[in-house]
């Protein structure tokens, strides 16, 4: 998720869920290599195809003089960190929740999330400096609503669904990703 903050300031909204879109793929393959999950005929077609996918985007961005849509370089390379440490993430939750239920291993994702950006939140405030009094309450009513609604909740489901499938399975629902994007980025962002 940090990663995905950070390279969304370089990229588009709708690039950088193309490149989330791949999640599957790189899941697949971990999954596979880490915890020895099967990986059928259709899964190496449909990750082939995505692979594809995300070649064209980063290629396109670096050649394409408008970045507005394809994003940059940078920032799609940055949303592909992302995309590995997401993948990852989603690999090693299956052995978690082997051991632990889905809210204590979403907990620990919020306090190793919590710490690794509190060292990270000095380095953008000199990039990017703000007063904290220029958030509104609507801001603020805004982010406590994105943290309970949209993460914490998605977060949980993302492990009930790790715990009673696979890393690969649940990672599929990602694929919903860019339609929704799409939705708000084409007439709000004009993407």
């Amino acid at each position: 998720a940090i990663l995905f903050g950070i390279g969304l300031q370089f990229t588009s909204v709708l690039s950088s869920q193309v490149l989330y879109a791949t999640v599957p793929i790189f899941t697949g393959v971990f999954s596979y290599l880490i915890i020895h999950e099967k990986f059928s005929k259709y899964k190496i077609i449909g990750a082939s195809l995505s692979l594809t996918g995300v070649l064209f985007i980063i290629y396109q961005s670096a050649y394409a003089s408008d970045s507005f849509s394809l994003g940059s370089p940078l920032g799609n390379v940055i949303i592909l960190a992302g995309v590995l440490c997401w993948s990852l993430y989603l690999v090693f939750s299956k052995k978690m929740t082997a051991v632990f239920n889905p809210i204590e291993t979403s907990f620990t994702s919020y306090v190793v999330t919590l710490a690794i950006s509190l060292c990270i939140i000095p380095f953008e405030y000199v990039i990017r400096p703000f007063a904290v009094s220029q958030v509104s309450y609507v801001g603020i009513l805004s982010l406590i609503g994105v943290g309970i609604i949209s993460t914490a909740f998605s977060f949980y489901l993302v492990q009930y669904g790790i715990k009673k499938t696979s890393p690969f399975t649940a990672s599929i629902f990602l694929y919903m990703g860019p339609f929704f994007s799409s939705l708000t980025a084409i007439p709000l962002l004009h993407e």
